[in-house]
């Protein structure tokens, strides 16, 4: 499950999975083919952290400084290298975020039972 909010100045993002161990991050090198998640969170994050939610799992989050100081400057990221907008710019109105954890939970149950009827693949747990 992924959360996404944003004020003036950073993007918070939040991400759930079942599992409740503590988030490591590994010394990291060129050869190595996992761990790298926590790594490419942190890197950019003015601060990151993690909880354990009452329906389970963890959830981590971090925030994101966002470098936009005006109208202006928004309308620079959607603009291509010829000058024209790749999409109109047009203000987005903010997203209210319900917590629902009998929802989550109803997700998840699904989630697994697809991962249970798979032939031979990887489950999802």
């Amino acid at each position: 499950m992924l959360r996404l909010r944003r004020d003036e100045t950073s993007a918070f993002i939040e991400v759930w999975d079942n599992k409740p161990a503590t988030p490591a991050m590994p010394e990291q090198s060129l050869d190595q083919e996992h761990g790298r998640g926590l790594f490419l969170v942190a890197s950019p994050s003015r601060r990151w952290h993690y909880y354990h939610p009452q329906i389970g799992g963890k959830v981590v989050w971090c925030e994101l400084p966002i470098h936009i100081s005006s109208l202006e400057d928004t309308r620079k990221y959607a603009l291509c290298s010829n000058g024209e907008f790749v999409v109109p710019f047009h203000p987005v109105k903010p997203l209210h975020f319900m917590d629902d954890p009998a929802l989550l939970r109803r997700v998840q149950e699904g989630l697994q039972r697809l991962g249970d009827d798979s032939e031979g693949g990887d489950t999802m747990r």
